[in-house]
């Protein structure tokens, strides 16, 4: 019982960590977004590194969803 309500335990913390990653995804979007009308070289340097980290937040997005797949597969509710 212990493992189980342990394994559920984390999958709720992994799918509150992948609606961070995804609020931040979008925060990111719209920062570029905002970046990309900003004239000068700086901004578009910023801009650049700012997808960078939006690309790496859709990894461990994906990574933290399977993770709940996993846990799920097991028939823990999540």
């Amino acid at each position: 019982m212990e493992v189980k309500y342990l394994c559920s335990k984390s999958g709720s913390e992994i799918q509150k960590l992948a609606n961070s990653v995804y609020k931040i995804e979008r925060q990111a979007e719209d920062l570029m977004a905002g970046l990309w009308q900003i004239l000068g070289r700086g901004a578009i340097k910023l801009g650049s590194e700012v997808a960078f980290m939006v690309d790496t937040a859709k990894q461990q997005m994906i990574t933290l969803e399977k993770m709940t797949l996993k846990i799920s597969e097991l028939r823990v509710s999540v």
